[in-house]
């Protein structure tokens, strides 16, 4: 009997056996995606997933006791590169990742320094919304360095990926309102509505340092000088404000 079923041509390879296994198809047939699988496991194991399991190990030539270290191993470790694609995603349970390396065969010291690993990758990962945004403010001159510092140690703090979303869209709205109040307050000096002095005052109220707004009104004041037609170099007036 054992060798008539073992030599049937339509039994499965102990790798496909195994991969069905490791998706729980045996126990859990209507699980599976695909519904012609469904069917064909259901009719297979007629309601008896493990009792089929068993029976399959012994067709494949193992004894019963080797039931056990069929079932462990079908549950197929992750090990380096998936678990750090989900951690460049962002997505962290500390007892899920803790669980998959004890699975993984790698020695307790490599498993302690890639939990560390994945911890900074999912910070990073969570971080990154926040440190777009962030550089766009500093590359205006519209935060401070201290004001970035407590910025990224709130994003840090932050659990979720939605809290963390959340904060990137007000720096986002923060930046967008910035940035069009210094698009008016550039625009009308450069069209001689306000003075330099006013231009001054209304930068520095978005947060500008001074070395940053001085760059700023130099490039305009340049910008200024190569639209205005200059018939002689005695001709040409002061790097100065446009009220001049």
């Amino acid at each position: 009997y054992y060798f008539n079923e073992i030599f049937r041509p339509f039994i499965l390879v102990i790798g496909d056996f195994m991969e069905l296994m490791a998706r729980d198809a045996w126990s859990h047939p209507e699980n599976l995606r695909v519904p012609a699988l469904t069917t064909s496991v259901q009719e297979l194991t007629r309601g008896e997933g493990t009792a089929f399991e068993q029976k399959m190990i012994g067709y494949y030539g193992y004894p019963a006791a080797y039931y056990g270290l069929f079932k462990e191993l079908s549950f197929a470790p992750l090990r380096y590169f998936p678990l750090a694609g989900i951690a460049r995603a962002g997505f962290w349970d500390e007892a899920w990742f803790t669980e998959a390396l004890s699975r993984s065969g790698y020695s307790p010291t490599a498993r302690e320094a890639l939990m560390d690993m994945y911890r900074e990758q999912v910070l990073t990962s969570r971080q990154l919304p926040v440190m777009y945004q962030v550089k766009r403010l500093s590359r205006e001159g519209f935060a401070t360095m201290e004001e970035i510092k407590v910025h990224l140690e709130k994003a840090a703090a932050m659990v979720t990926l939605t809290e963390t979303r959340l904060f990137a869209m007000e720096l986002e709205q923060e930046f967008s309102q910035k940035e069009m109040a210094f698009d008016i307050i550039m625009r009308s000096f450069s069209r001689g509505i306000i003075p330099e002095g006013e231009t001054r005052k209304g930068l520095s109220g978005l947060g500008i340092p001074v070395a940053m707004l001085d760059l700023h009104l130099m490039r305009e004041k340049l910008g200024l000088l190569r639209r205005i037609s200059i018939p002689t170099e005695a001709a040409a007036p002061a790097l100065i404000g446009v009220e001049e």
